[in-house]
């Protein structure tokens, strides 16, 4: 049984400094000192809360990547933990438990504060110390911020990556959006090409004729029934929405990622899992190591002093 809205409220407040942004349909709940992470996000007409919401500060130590949202720059699993970019070689931590490869980035571990907070909408941007850890790690000078809003049925993320450096950096970025299995979900993604993966849930290059794991996944798959981690390209010219619904209670979530949001991450660990990850990325796994065309894998760069900016949205309705 789900907490009501103010036992969801003393939880979340036991998590340290949060913000949290209201309307009439959504309450949207952010955790600044822990990488700006959307944390929680309750449709309020049906009480369901649609993220994976961490219940205590340990929850998020031992599993950082699947609570709520967390921002990922560089995104993804590099392989080696190192790429090569206008012949300069990134090298980053090994932090995955499948390999020595590098996962997800510099933006989701470290402090974020708030810069303005107006209403319906909060912008954040990495503590001074936060961003020289990260740009210390990830090897080159960047920055970041991102901003929040919420209106009745939408929430919007719009994260920005700049290049504060001299040198050439790569540029993949997304969600690691974590829906909580508060209701029976069925998933549906834009019609498209599942990415064959290894063992290390590394893309081998190939896209497959016909969808290995996410079986159906273009008319809806039953989302309680699914062990995934794998990669998914929407066809060129499809609108890159995903969709999530409740056949019982009505409650459906349309998650749109603009471009170049263009790729697709479908996580599920294992069947007992209360979870779904559903990650919209400018890249494939592994991308700048790949020799594909950046057109497929999403691969891209930024030049010193280039910024790119994502936005995600989100629109939930029924449930009423």
């Amino acid at each position: 049984m789900e907490a009501s809205e103010a036992e969801a409220s003393q939880q979340l407040a036991a998590l340290g400094s949060i913000v949290t942004l209201q309307s009439s349909g959504l309450a949207l709940t952010l955790l600044p000192e822990r990488g700006a992470l959307a944390c929680s996000l309750v449709h309020r007409p049906s009480g369901t809360e649609l993220l994976r919401r961490p219940r205590a500060l340990a929850d998020l130590d031992a599993e950082p990547f699947t609570h709520g949202i967390p921002i990922l720059f560089p995104a993804g699993r590099i392989a080696g933990a190192q790429c090569t970019v206008d012949g300069r070689v990134f090298r980053w931590p090994v932090n995955d438990s499948l390999g020595s490869n590098h996962l997800h980035g510099f933006l989701w571990s470290i402090p974020w504060q708030v810069r303005e907070q107006t209403g319906h909408r909060v912008r954040l941007e990495p503590t001074a110390a936060g961003q020289a850890h990260a740009s210390e790690g990830f090897g080159a000078d960047f920055g970041a911020s991102i901003v929040y809003q919420v209106d009745e049925h939408r929430m919007e993320s719009r994260l920005t990556i700049s290049n504060r450096s001299r040198v050439v950096i790569p540029f993949g970025a997304g969600y690691h959006t974590s829906v909580a299995l508060t209701r029976p979900w069925l998933l549906r993604l834009p019609a498209g090409r599942e990415w064959e993966m290894t063992r290390e849930s590394l893309p081998t290059g190939r896209l497959l004729e016909q969808p290995v794991t996410l079986v159906g996944v273009d008319e809806g798959l039953s989302v309680p029934d699914l062990v995934s981690d794998t990669g998914y390209r929407p066809h060129d010219g499809v609108p890159n929405v995903a969709r999530l619904w409740d056949p019982q209670s009505g409650v459906a979530v349309k998650m749109e990622g603009e471009f170049p949001l263009a790729q697709w991450v479908v996580y599920r660990p294992n069947l007992g899992a209360a979870f779904v990850s559903v990650e919209p990325v400018t890249w494939v796994h592994n991308a700048p190591n790949l020799p594909l065309d950046a057109h497929l894998t999403g691969n891209a760069v930024l030049k010193p002093g280039e910024a790119r900016s994502l936005t995600y949205r989100w629109t939930i309705t029924g449930g009423q």
